[in-house]
């Protein structure tokens, strides 16, 4: 067995037994460095590494991989500037080399400097052919672009597909948006690929319990959601004289109405709260108007939709309404009032999935 062809100790006593028979010179000396120094760093003896390392590059000063190599053994170490410098050389001597690029972008990440990790990393991927998919994806979730993150890694796994740590990631990303089923699925399948990896199982379990706990809090808010809308219905229909003083005092809590008529609503709810209502209205009374409505509580704000929004009035044979909602993963009592009000259903999508909100009831229809 050659130095090149074996691996761990046996490796490392071929490449010690070619050395020492002082044969090999330039190149093919510093390779068998290289090799030596390889084994040493899959072994996390770093310093041994360096050391075979600077002995390849003593040998051949113009051994790109050498350069990169000893860069990457640096990095473990924490020598994070000097590790930079080697890769500028090893780039300088290959251009092309995808593997020192990739390597310089996450020592640039491990500073902190994503604007260059990210144009090593986008290099990396378009010479290829190792993309460098997950480690950019890394990037874009410690910066909380999560969609970008999750589609470099499911480029990634597709490359990969038995890498633990990639599920790992995507599970995390997926978490953080709010899909913990997918992100469950994707912590089983590396407890699968890697039953010993205890990391994998705490998310798992973290997982578990945020999606229980989610389950429990969304049925409260959508009895909340029922109990208020109909309230707030009820109120609406009816003619109740409101001192003006008061109104006045709360429209000031409002900096963002829109360009529509408000009629204010004041609602004692199920719980007992006293909210008052702001409920934008069009000149037209068949459009359906989903915001911005505003609640009022004590200091508290609460609006209907990010945008002011009117959807017009649906056509005569219209079966129903249909919305997406940002601000809350189900919906408000603000569509169960607009569906009683309009008489009709109103389909609502959010970040948990698509709803139906019908005589004033609230039905989850699928997960996203």
């Amino acid at each position: 067995m050659t130095c090149a062809d074996a691996s761990g100790d046996e490796a490392i006593a071929a490449c010690t037994r070619a050395i020492e028979a002082k044969k090999a010179k330039g190149h093919d000396l510093a390779e068998l460095y290289f090799y030596r120094g390889f084994e040493f760093h899959n072994k996390e003896d770093y310093d041994r590494a360096i050391a075979e390392f600077d002995q390849a590059i003593r040998a051949d000063p113009e051994y790109a991989e050498a350069y990169s190599a000893r860069g990457w053994s640096l990095v473990n170490r924490g020598d994070l500037d000097r590790a930079l410098a080697d890769y500028n050389e090893a780039i300088r001597l290959d251009p092309e080399s995808a593997l020192a690029l990739t390597r310089r972008g996450y020592a640039w990440y491990c500073k902190g400097d994503l604007p260059r990790a990210f144009a090593d990393y986008d290099e990396a991927i378009r010479l290829g052919p190792e993309k460098p998919y997950y480690e950019r994806g890394n990037a874009w979730y410690d910066i909380g672009e999560l969609d970008r993150a999750i589609a470099d890694y499911d480029r990634y796994i597709l490359l990969h597909p038995t890498f633990a740590g990639a599920y790992i990631r995507r599970g995390d990303a997926r978490k953080g948006r709010g899909e913990l089923d997918r992100a469950i699925a994707d912590y089983d399948r590396a407890i699968r690929l890697d039953p010993q990896d205890a990391s994998a199982r705490e998310r798992r379990r973290l997982a578990l319990e945020v999606r229980r706990g989610t389950e429990e809090l969304s049925q409260r808010s959508i009895a909340a959601a029922e109990a208020e809308g109909l309230a707030l219905f009820k109120a609406a229909g009816q003619a109740t004289a409101i001192n003006n003083d008061v109104i006045e005092e709360t429209r000031r809590k409002i900096s963002d109405f829109c360009d529509f008529d408000y009629m204010p609503v004041l609602v004692t709810q199920p719980n007992g709260t006293r909210a008052t209502y702001f409920l934008a209205r069009s000149m037209r009374p068949d459009d359906i108007v989903f915001g911005r409505h505003f609640k009022v509580v004590g200091s508290d704000v609460t609006t209907s939709t990010k945008t002011c929004f009117n959807a017009g009035s649906p056509p005569a044979n219209s079966a129903a309404a249909f919305i997406t909602h940002l601000l809350s993963p189900s919906p408000t009592e603000f569509h169960v009032y607009l569906s009683l009000q309009h008489k009709k259903p109103i389909y609502v999508a959010t970040s948990a999935g698509d709803w139906l909100v019908e005589n004033g009831r609230v039905r989850f229809l699928k997960k996203r």
